[in-house]
């Protein structure tokens, strides 16, 4: 860790107007030298860029560029608020702390892409990450507690996944610049967000939708835990507006826990069963599938009673990328890349924290993927 900083001395040298040296490259290796020699210790700040200029009669261009490649070289760091910091030698000084909130929401698809993605690569860049989830109560309202122990401590930047008002409520009273990743794209962005990053199927569903009419699919059954937002009346009316009948089945509410995906799987398993013992039970031309683990369920079940794909029926299911269910056939799969997605977000995190301009408006899109399943 870095000690307190101490008042911030003068630059203890001049630069030489004869020299063949650009002025740049003399202010950096000045810098550099009074580091070396412990002049500057890890943890001091050094004057700023405008007192830099001014004490040696320059631009503040070059002081700039000569800050610029020292922190290439790793000597010093550039932190918000403060200033250029001497990194010690053997440890690094964050340049600020960023932290991630969630809901009780899909928490396994976040926590095993999005978030390890975004600690690795903003870690990487110099930045100290961590993350907190609000819990969902009983009554399904959140738990605020755990968002408040965490902004007890200095944070710079936060990313909110998933829009929820009370906790966009919370981060605006903070004062701390954040963003939200969302699912819906024509939801309203939260008031006092820098920016909204959106995680869109709407190519991916049009994809889909185009390949049932070529093939000439005539109904399609969809099916999903819980009717959670827009997304699925969407893909009914682009499917009805291409000629073809769609029908939803909604599974129940899943809680969302270590539970989770055995009674999601459980219910596509059941609802196979259930359906296939019914008499007079015809199967759609195609399932479309919104859940990985009720598509395991149901292809468990499929196996069992002998239906075959796609001889009997079709199938499509949601998946993230590398990890979709497991058959003897290559499934097709509206397909998510969450650690994409989460370089993406880092990338536009640290552009935002280095420019401290506009966020852009930022959608990253699923892709449907073909397979045996329907090709």
């Amino acid at each position: 860790m870095a000690k307190c900083c101490r008042a911030r001395k003068p630059l203890p040298f001049a630069l030489d107007r004869s020299s063949r040296d650009s002025l740049s490259v003399q202010l950096a290796g000045g810098v550099r030298a009074a580091i070396q020699s412990g002049y500057y210790a890890p943890g001091d700040v050094l004057p700023s860029q405008v007192e830099m200029a001014k004490s040696l009669s320059v631009s503040e261009i070059v002081a700039r560029l000569a800050c610029r490649r020292l922190v290439d070289e790793g000597m010093i760091v550039s932190r918000a608020r403060l200033g250029s910091v001497v990194l010690p030698s053997h440890a690094p000084v964050w340049r600020g702390h960023i932290l991630f909130v969630m809901t009780d929401f899909d928490f396994n698809f976040m926590q095993s892409g999005i978030v390890s993605s975004l600690r690795e690569q903003l870690t990487r860049a110099g930045y100290s990450f961590s993350q907190v989830m609000a819990l969902r109560k009983k009554d399904h309202s959140l738990d605020l507690l755990g968002i408040e122990d965490a902004l007890m401590r200095p944070v710079d930047f936060i990313v909110q996944c998933f829009t929820d008002e009370g906790v966009s409520q919370r981060l605006r009273e903070s004062r701390i610049p954040f963003v939200v990743i969302r699912y819906q794209s024509d939801a309203k962005s939260p008031d006092g967000s820098v920016g909204t990053i959106d995680m869109s199927k709407s190519h991916a569903i049009r994809d889909f939708v185009d390949k049932c009419r070529k093939r000439h699919v005539e109904t399609v059954e969809i099916v999903c835990c819980e009717r959670l937002d827009g997304f699925v009346d969407s893909m009914m009316r682009m499917m009805e507006d291409a000629g073809i009948t769609p029908s939803a089945r909604w599974l129940g509410r899943l809680e969302w826990g270590i539970a989770r995906m055995e009674t999601a799987e459980r219910k596509g398993y059941d609802f196979v069963k259930r359906n296939l013992r019914r008499k007079g039970f015809r199967l759609p031309g195609l399932y479309y599938v919104a859940d990985d683990y009720i598509a395991r369920g149901m292809l468990t079940a499929f196996s069992e009673c002998g239906v075959r794909m796609p001889d009997d029926v079709r199938f499509v299911c949601a998946a993230r990328r590398g990890a979709r269910p497991v058959y003897g056939k290559s499934i097709a799969v509206v397909e998510s890349d969450p650690e994409s997605c989460g370089r993406e977000v880092s990338r536009r995190i640290l552009a935002w924290l280095s420019r401290r301009s506009q966020f852009p408006s930022v959608k990253i899109e699923d892709r449907f993927v073909s397979g045996e399943t329907f090709s």
